[in-house]
């Protein structure tokens, strides 16, 4: 059967007898199938209030509800591999063979998934850390098929025991970048704008005593990033969206090494052709090397977006599912688009089916309307909450935060005043541990114009934000 629309894809996943489960830390991060899928089930590691109110609407299994404690490490790992989960599967599926739906693969899930009979619908761990997840390897892939990357060159650690940093700038100019191969989050690019910032650069490394490092020019710009997707009839790809970097009034680690923040769907729409045309070039001649290597599925490329010569450079690849989910499948409903994780899963399901890739592409290329962010606990420590924090929309009136309604789904969002407030949200007598993150959900644009952080009123709203969890924590 051909898929059309959105239409025909539902059609297509009645045909589906295999069981489907999202597994996720909570239930939030594993929704957007549900609205393709009739049977999607889903299974969190963790309670929040947003998971209740799901449960209402869809089957969630929460080992935390089941064995009445929080276990870490806080993963899919840890979900899949408790007993309780493991009963909780065959249950419902009884001798047939299902798929799981997670954020990343390990190698103890995978050997856990042979053994089960289990589909893990995510890349496999050798695809990560060891070869695309790392900088390095990845830097020489997209040389190699002649993709744009920053000018600079991969180096042996060694290089920067004897390198002073004025010869580097001789080189480079200031600021220059150094990127650690494995490291994410932030903390493995460091922008070397002085003396302190080398040498502090140089103490990571150190420690960490990586083999090869890269050394670049710095790039002025915007960071754009892509979702693609590796399928039998080619790469499907959506269109790209600006990442929101270094806000310090969503994430307080001090960074000016592009610490990821969230996404603004709705300014990306302002792309330009030839800024889309790169792209999508890139996206797809990316693509069609991994399936090559035998990937198959989503993957992600950051780029940063050169401000003068408007070039993109790809920066760095995350070869599994990505911070977009779930809100890219919900702005993708919006616009009755078949989201691109539905063929992600039809290939893990090695499911026929039928597409013009060429059609599917132009549908997911529309522009799209939101943003999220990702709001970190900005206390030292952890707190504890003395009252529920209701999963819901929010409105800004008379300088405070204000419950509108109680929702979990991005769809009912109506108008650009409201934020949907999502992803974990504590219970009463919860902890929010240090730096933990909060979803953050609206219709309209936040992130600057110069694409430093967000623009002037959602840092306003963001300050209230503050003082509005305050006001529920002991």
């Amino acid at each position: 059967m051909e898929i059309k629309n959105l239409q025909t894809l539902k059609k297509v996943f009645k045909k589906v007898k295999t069981p489907i489960f999202g597994g996720a830390v909570f239930a939030f991060e594993r929704l957007g199938p549900d609205n393709f899928i009739e049977d999607y089930k889903l299974l969190s590691l963790y309670n929040s209030t947003d998971t209740e109110l799901i449960k209402k609407n869809l089957p969630v299994f929460c080992l935390e509800e089941v064995i009445g404690k929080r276990i870490r490490p806080r993963n899919s790992t840890s979900l899949l591999s408790h007993i309780k989960t493991q009963e909780y599967i065959s249950k419902i599926s009884g001798d047939k063979k299902v798929l799981i739906l997670i954020y990343k693969s390990s190698y103890k899930l995978e050997r856990l998934a042979k053994k089960k009979n289990w589909i893990l619908a995510i890349s496999q761990k050798k695809f990560g850390k060891s070869l695309l997840e790392n900088k390095v390897k990845f830097r020489e892939i997209l040389e190699k098929i002649k993709v744009p990357v920053p000018p600079g060159e991969i180096v042996p650690l060694s290089f920067f025991y004897y390198k002073r940093l004025i010869d580097l700038e001789r080189e480079y100019g200031l600021p220059f970048v150094l990127q650690h191969p494995t490291k994410g989050g932030g903390k493995g690019t460091f922008f070397i704008y002085n003396s302190k910032d080398f040498e502090r650069a140089k103490q990571v490394l150190r420690r960490e005593k990586p083999k090869r490092v890269i050394i670049a020019k710095y790039i002025k710009g915007a960071s754009p990033s892509i979702t693609g997707c590796v399928t039998r009839f080619g790469i499907l790809s959506t269109r790209p969206q600006y990442q929101i970097c270094d806000e310090p009034l969503l994430n307080k680690k001090p960074s000016r090494g592009g610490l990821f923040c969230g996404h603004d769907f709705s300014f990306a729409a302002n792309f330009s052709k030839e800024i889309l045309f790169q792209a999508k070039e890139i996206v797809d001649k990316v693509g069609r090397y991994f399936k090559k290597l035998g990937y198959k599925g989503i993957f992600g490329l950051d780029f940063v977006l050169e401000e003068k010569s408007q070039k993109l450079y790809v920066v760095e690849c995350n070869p599994r599912l990505l911070a977009t989910f779930p809100i890219l499948t919900f702005v993708q409903l919006k616009n009755e688009e078949p989201p691109i994780i539905a063929f992600h899963l039809l290939e893990y399901l090695n499911f026929p089916y039928q597409i013009n890739l060429k059609k599917i592409n132009e549908q997911m290329w529309q522009k799209k309307q939101g943003s999220q962010m990702f709001f970190h606990s900005p206390w030292q420590k952890e707190v504890i909450f003395k009252e529920d924090f209701l999963a819901g929309t929010y409105q800004q009136k008379k300088g405070k935060i204000e419950f509108k309604k109680e929702t979990w789904d991005p769809l009912e969002i109506c108008s650009k005043s409201e934020y949907l407030f999502i992803d974990g949200l504590p219970q009463k007598g919860h902890i929010l541990k240090r730096n933990q993150r909060i979803r953050i959900f609206t219709l309209k644009s936040v992130i600057a114009k110069d694409f430093k952080g967000v623009n002037k009123e959602t840092k306003d709203f963001l300050k209230k934000t503050k003082n509005f969890i305050k006001s529920k924590i002991k």
